[in-house]
């Protein structure tokens, strides 16, 4: 079986942001496991690949009927307050450039006819804590059917 999280995340690690210096840093990328049990104390902004869920459901995407294999969602994390960035535009820009990932990655995360689809953004600020900006990033996966 195909490791799709891993796929994510390799896609994940050519994005970048803009800190206070203008100079380009890669983005911190962890999965949500390592965050939870310990295993990585993560710093912002940071990218955190959530749990594959299996949810099979008939597709009709034009003309073609998929079978959606798996959601993935992937949370930004940002401090409002940080020193090193601002929280609004390092959002910004992170979000354009998963966008473009996902318009550019959408004909295969493998050769097996599987597709990779952006399906919602939705903002989640202050849901842990307050000055925490989170903005996360639902992923299907499908595989023509």
């Amino acid at each position: 079986m195909t490791d799709y999280r891993a796929k994510l995340k390799e896609l994940l690690q050519d994005i970048v942001y803009t800190n206070k210096y203008n100079s380009q840093e890669n983005i911190n990328i962890y999965y949500e496991e390592d965050v939870t049990e310990g295993r990585a104390r993560f710093k912002t902004p940071a990218l955190i690949i959530r749990g594959l869920r299996q949810a099979i459901d008939p597709a009709d995407i034009g003309w073609n009927i998929y079978i959606n294999l798996y959601e993935i969602d992937v949370s930004l994390y940002l401090k409002l307050r940080s020193d090193n960035y601002s929280a609004e535009e390092v959002r910004e820009e992170v979000t354009n450039q998963i966008i473009k990932l996902a318009e550019q990655n959408k004909d295969g995360l493998t050769s097996n006819d599987i597709y990779l689809r952006l399906a919602e953004i939705r903002d989640r600020n202050y849901l842990e804590e307050v000055g925490i900006l989170r903005r996360d990033f639902s992923f299907k996966i499908y595989k023509e059917g």
